[in-house]
Order: C-alpha cells, then sequence, then structure tokens
C-alpha cells in the first residue's frame, strides 16, 4: 500500500488522524482478504469450495442468509474472469485493456443489488449503510427488503 493511499485520502479531505487511526485496520483486512482469495484461487480440484468460502466470507460478509447458489455463481464469474484475464498479452494487461464478462442477471447480482448494504462495524457490530446517499443505521431500513 505504501504512501500512495494516505496522500489520495487526505487530498480527498479525510482527516489526518481518521487516515492514521483507520488505514491500519483497513489495510489488514484488504491483505487478509487478498491472501484468501489468492489461497482459493490457486486450488482448482475442489470445485470452488475454498474460493467460495473467502468470497463469501468478505464479500458477503459471512451473512447466513446468503444463499449458497449466489456465492457459487460469484465464485464461477471470479475464476472465470481470472482465466479470462490470463489470456491476455503482457501489453494489453499493462495498458489495462481488460475485458469484462458480463455478469448477467443472475442471482448473485440479486443479492448484490439496492443501496442498501450491510457491514461491520471495528466493534463487531452489524450496521446498514446506503451506497448512494452515505446515510448508516444499527437497524435494517424496511428498504433493504425490497
Amino acid at each position: 500500500f505504501g504512501e500512495t493511499p494516505p496522500r489520495r485520502i487526505r487530498a480527498a479531505g479525510v482527516h489526518e488522524l481518521t487516515v492514521n487511526k483507520h488505514l491500519s485496520t483497513v489495510q489488514k483486512a484488504c491483505f487478509t482478504a487478498a491472501v484468501s482469495y489468492d489461497h482459493g484461487l490457486n486450488i482448482s480440484s475442489d470445485e470452488n469450495l475454498e474460493l467460495g468460502s473467502a468470497i463469501w466470507r468478505n464479500v458477503y460478509q459471512s451473512d447466513p442468509k446468503t444463499p449458497d447458489e449466489c456465492v457459487y455463481k460469484m465464485a464461477d464469474y471470479v475464476r472465470n474472469q481470472i482465466n479470462t484475464f490470463e489470456a491476455l498479452g503482457s501489453a494489453d494487461l499493462m495498458r489495462g485493456k481488460l475485458s469484462w464478462l458480463d455478469f448477467g442477471n443472475s442471482s448473485a447480482v440479486t443479492a448484490l443489488a439496492g443501496e442498501w448494504r450491510q457491514a461491520v462495524a471495528p466493534s463487531g457490530k452489524r450496521y446498514w449503510w446506503n451506497v448512494r446517499t452515505r446515510e448508516s443505521r444499527w437497524t435494517k431500513p424496511v428498504e433493504a427488503d425490497s
């Protein structure tokens, strides 16, 4: 992560103490997620169980209400997308000429649809936040069910 993220965060107007207080936590979470995705992607003989587990923990935040089908479809999509990237030439990859697969109308997309997302506070307590308005609430909004 180096020095670039703190500079970018500060340039966005985030207070210096906030940056220093939370950056380490964000870096640990991102590194942990990256390691678990990497581990899951390196196992090709388990029908995406390890990759699906990493996605369930990090994308779906271990929500027991997430249908297994959503997690498996997301794992299939991620693996297929990685295979597409691996087929690119180095020059195209370095220039960012990436080809994104169509995720379509799968149930994995439906599970991520809507404006409200569930998240976990540093204390471990779950809360809800709105991706459009940036509002957050401790209780699940009624609109989150629609």
